[in-house]
């Protein structure tokens, strides 16, 4: 997955960094090397236990001065228009709050409105999130 990510595309003006958090009890993972590779664009933060969802993003943003978080789950492939696509779709719409990129093959089933995509909720397995929210 972090493979992935050093092909996006990022639009003109967007800062992006990466941040990974680790839920695992004891890191095992070897992260020097990909901080390098992003060249320093990169945060890790090892949790040290399963925070569960809200806990971990809001652990993760908050000591961010980013006006936006991109959610992206572990298991996920970025393609490299992936961030350019998802920041037109929100600069679409002046009051969006969040932008859920579909998830192919498998998605939750759910219902949207066909004329201006809007639901009811988003799964926050790849999303685009407003920090004003």
């Amino acid at each position: 997955m972090l493979d992935s990510l050093l092909t996006l595309d990022v639009p003109e003006g967007i800062g992006l960094e990466i941040v990974l958090g680790d839920c695992t009890p004891s890191p095992e993972i070897g992260v020097q090397p990909w901080i390098e590779r992003f060249d320093g664009r990169l945060r890790y933060e090892a949790f040290g236990a399963n925070l569960g969802f809200g806990a971990g993003h809001n652990r993760l943003f908050l000591p961010s001065s980013a006006d936006h978080l991109f959610l992206l789950n572990p298991d996920c492939l970025a393609p490299h228009h992936l961030v350019d696509r998802v920041w037109a779709a929100a600069g679409r719409r002046p009051d969006w709050g969040i932008v859920e990129v579909r998830q192919i093959p498998l998605e939750h089933p759910k219902n949207f409105d066909k004329s201006t995509f809007e639901t009811s909720w988003a799964s926050g397995c790849c999303s685009l999130v407003n920090g004003e929210l």
